[in-house]
């Protein structure tokens, strides 16, 4: 339980006991992050940095030292090396108290740097450098007509491709939040972000080798055709990639359109990584539609309707862990939006109600237990790895 003082700003006779306690026990993970969280949070950064460093060295997985850590290494104007650490949120649980946050930093922070780096390349794009190999960026699929219901479907199948592509080691599939930047700065929509003829311009602004676009129907209400195509910036003619199947079959045809891609590529796929692409989010479509609304409004900026719909699709299928998450992380966008040290200095959020227990313990073995007003109980930096049950994967694919 942190005493009060902690639970505002920490004071500084909290951080002296927890330097008192560290110079007894240097490799206490918990008490560094501690100890650097309470310098954080008085905005003294630099004193902040070492400790958070050696706690992030000794746990990188765990999401308050991620949070922190980065939010350290930014003030000290380090943005590349703090999205390195924020993007390690997908190694915490989906539950965690911090885990929202860090999301939410790193979408913010994606945006910010793709805006100077896409800007940067708009006012130079007589001197373009060759894109990394192997870079691939996923374009939503345009709407060509059928049935309207389902016209969402195509940010959520586009996000399912970037996915699944992302699941082989030998690709680097750029962010849509990269994407979405680049759609803004051009003042284009979605639907007309991609065009074979405009793809080697597009994929120099985003620095991607390769790009994935089309579009797809929904006919009779029941059949679902998507026309893909895969262009590399220096490649033609582009890839088209034709794939008919029932709606309901949705995920079938996704997965066999993205082995395709994979193939043409003249990649070997893992076992492990085969069969990561063969999982299938959801069994329930409207979930699914929901989830695909949700990507469409959170392009938008529009992220309480965006958080609407991750919600309704987290309620028809609990399990669509994909909308748990982005309900999740659209929730705290605004809030994380701020400067880092703005941020750090907030300890209103409920996730940093309480620091661990670390400070009372050290209390109790001093003897001098710190009072507290703390009267709840309420956990704080506690995490809680729920695991979630999958839908069986779709059937094998067709030679």
């Amino acid at each position: 339980m942190l005493p009060a003082a902690c639970t505002t700003m920490g004071t500084q006779a909290d951080i002296e006991r927890l330097r008192q306690h560290l110079e007894a026990n240097p490799n206490d993970a918990e008490a560094l992050c501690d100890l650097g969280v309470l310098y954080a949070r008085t905005r003294r950064f630099d004193e902040a940095r070492p400790y958070l460093a050696r706690a992030y060295a000794q746990d990188s997985s765990d999401a308050r030292t991620m949070l922190y850590h980065g939010l350290a290494l930014e003030a000290a104007g380090q943005e590349a090396a703090a999205l390195g650490v924020y993007a390690g949120y997908r190694r915490t649980p989906l539950l965690a108290p911090d885990r929202r946050r860090i999301a939410a930093r790193y979408k913010v922070l994606v945006g910010k740097k793709a805006r100077e780096e896409i800007q940067a390349r708009m006012a130079q794009e007589a001197n373009f450098q060759p894109a990394p190999p192997n870079t691939v960026a996923v374009f939503p699929l345009t709407f060509q007509g059928g049935d309207e219901r389902y016209a969402p479907l195509g940010a959520g199948l586009s996000q399912m491709i970037a996915i699944d592509l992302s699941q082989v080691a030998a690709l680097t599939v750029l962010e849509r939040e990269r994407l979405d930047v680049l759609i803004q700065e051009l003042e284009l929509t979605q639907n007309d972000a991609f065009d074979a003829s405009t793809a080697p311009r597009m994929g120099r602004l985003l620095a991607a080798e390769r790009l994935i676009g089309g579009s797809f129907t929904v006919l009779d209400g029941d059949r679902l055709r998507v026309d893909a195509v895969s262009t590399a910036i220096n490649e033609a003619p582009a890839q088209d990639l034709t794939r008919s199947d029932a709606l309901a079959n949705l995920f079938a045809l996704e997965k066999d359109l993205v082995f395709d891609l994979i193939d043409r590529l003249g990649l070997e796929l893992t076992q492990a990584e085969r069969e990561r692409i063969e999982r299938v989010p959801t069994n329930n479509l409207q979930a699914f539609l929901a989830y695909s609304m949700g990507l469409q409004l959170e392009a938008a900026q529009d992220f309480r309707g965006a958080q609407a719909q991750f919600e309704r699709a987290q309620r028809l299928d609990p399990n669509l862990d994909l909308a748990i998450d982005k309900a999740n992380t659209v929730s705290v966008v605004d809030e994380m939006s701020g400067n880092p040290e703005d941020i750090a200095a907030d300890a209103s959020s409920p996730a940093d109600d309480l620091v661990d227990g670390v400070i009372e313990n050290i209390g109790n073995n001093m003897n001098t237990m710190v009072p507290s007003q703390d009267t709840n109980n309420t956990p704080g930096g506690e995490t809680v790895d729920v695991a979630l049950p999958r839908p069986q994967p779709p059937p094998p694919r067709g030679n």
